[in-house]
């Protein structure tokens, strides 16, 4: 899911940026008139007596700044990066020519805090880097980023440290390139930090203090954990492995004594016109109850606490794969899935999947990306993504809707009505109740699913995505 954060920039930009460590040489995109600098140090290398130790800024020599960095150590079992080294803690910046007051994007990559990293292609902020000025951060993953053993002096959550230490570099650092040193940077991704809390008082930049849950909960920077969700199904199975008994074990695991209330709303035969039955159903409940829903909760939590957000809901499935460790044949059934906006926002519309594939997007594609392109800089400039996007209200959620069929997109409710579903059963409320799976109304994603949808995952996993404003900075999940 989009963890950008936005500022405000100014000055100048130029393949030669002098910091006070040095004078960075960086080089010239191929793809656009922007300039990159690659493998930026903001932290000393965490290896020695600094592995598991929060991050120490760099204090060295800067020079060449165009080798990709390496990728910190991967611990997923389904999407490894190559090379990676644990001195990892580097950042990508990409300026436009003659850079000045142009907003900035920073961005955080995903990956279930286990894998991903700044030099993967599909983050290549060339071609965004127009208007704005693009910056990316490497972190460390895994337990070298988030193992907390407080007895044994692993204070834990290393890696939201870095990413907190890669945006205190930003502040710090991004007037050389053409930024605003006064930007505000107060806020992490959702995706890291999944809904906005009362603020705790652990490490702050500028006057407000990150709040939110992560993956370790130390009462500092992680001041809370969210209602545990049970067992996540094998990423590494094929969709024609997941048969309904793997189907109802995931379900039991899960929801426990309410897995036959989750099971009546969602039967596998409600997907019986899909490929895979069992595998549709299982993505449809793991999509609502680990993005749709947490999304919501973001959203809501935030709009109450008075901070501005803005949410959209992804249904255009691209016509190219865009990363390139998806196999032949896969689109169909992958639909507008989870990080298909990624392209996108990044403006990586050609020689899909990068850096060098044969595919392109189409023109209403290639359209859809400016449009989003526009909402994203326009919330780096000016606060907001523009008329165009309603402002979410927990009064009839508005939104954007991207649909697939015409890649456009529709302002107007983001419909979230299953959501208090689950919420009965995580709070235990719903007992033994049943909820028809094919009951009409819009509150049965299922009966949403079957009257006509022509992609299977459209509907099974569309993107919600929670743009959230805090003073000036901007919050992407």
């Amino acid at each position: 899911m989009l963890p950008f954060v936005l500022l405000l920039a100014a000055s100048c930009a130029a393949q030669s940026v002098t910091l006070p460590g040095g004078t960075l040489q960086g080089g010239q995109c191929t793809t656009s008139n922007a300039s990159f600098f690659y493998s930026v140090p903001y932290a000393q290398p965490p290896t020695g007596d600094l592995r598991f130790a929060a991050p120490q800024p760099y204090n060295g020599t800067l020079g060449q700044a165009t080798t990709p960095s390496p990728k910190c150590p991967q611990f997923s079992q389904s999407f490894i990066e190559y090379p990676y080294s644990e001195d990892c803690l580097y950042l990508n910046v990409w300026v436009p020519p003659n850079a000045n007051n142009l907003p900035v994007k920073v961005w955080i990559y995903g990956g279930g805090n286990t894998a991903g990293s700044i030099s993967n292609q599909t983050y290549n902020g060339c071609n965004l880097a127009t208007d704005p000025i693009v910056v990316s951060v490497n972190y460390r993953l895994g337990p070298l980023g988030f193992l907390g053993l407080q007895d044994f002096g692993i204070e834990g959550n290393m890696g939201i440290q870095d990413q907190l230490l890669g945006l205190r570099w930003v502040r710090k650092n991004i007037q050389a390139f053409g930024g605003d040193p006064a930007a505000c940077l107060r806020s992490l991704s959702l995706s890291q930090l999944n809904v906005t809390l009362p603020r705790p008082t652990g490490p702050t930049i500028n006057p407000a203090s990150i709040s939110g849950f992560g993956p370790f909960v130390d009462g500092e920077i992680v001041p809370a954990n969210h209602a545990d969700v049970g067992v996540q199904p094998t990423r590494r199975q094929r969709p024609q492995d997941i048969t309904e008994a793997v189907y109802l074990a995931y379900l039991n695991s899960t929801f426990g004594s309410a897995a036959s209330t989750v099971e009546n709303r969602y039967p596998v035969s409600a997907f019986n016109s899909t490929p895979f039955p069992a595998f549709s159903a299982l993505v449809q409940v793991y999509t609502q109850t680990n993005f749709w829903c947490p999304a919501y909760a973001g959203l809501t939590r935030a709009a109450q606490n008075g901070v501005p957000v803005w949410t959209y809901r992804w249904g255009q499935a691209p016509s190219c794969a865009w990363y390139n460790v998806f196999p032949p044949g896969v689109l169909p059934i992958f639909g507008a899935a989870h990080t298909a906006e990624i392209p996108f926002v990044f403006a990586n519309v050609d020689n899909n999947p990068p850096p060098d594939g044969d595919c392109s997007f189409t023109a209403a594609e290639k359209s859809l990306s400016r449009q989003m392109v526009g909402f994203w800089t326009s919330i780096a400039a000016n606060g907001n993504p523009g008329s165009e996007w309603p402002q979410f209200e927990t009064e009839g959620t508005t939104g954007i809707n991207i649909i697939n069929e015409s890649s456009s997109v529709t302002p107007g409710m983001v419909d979230y009505s299953v959501c208090s579903f689950f919420q009965q059963i995580s709070a235990g409320a719903a007992g033994n109740s049943s909820t028809s799976a094919t009951s009409s109304g819009a509150d049965s994603p299922v009966a949403t699913y079957t009257s006509g949808a022509n992609s299977m995952v459209t509907q099974l996993s569309w993107l919600l995505v929670v743009v959230a404003v805090v003073g000036v900075c901007t919050i992407f999940m």
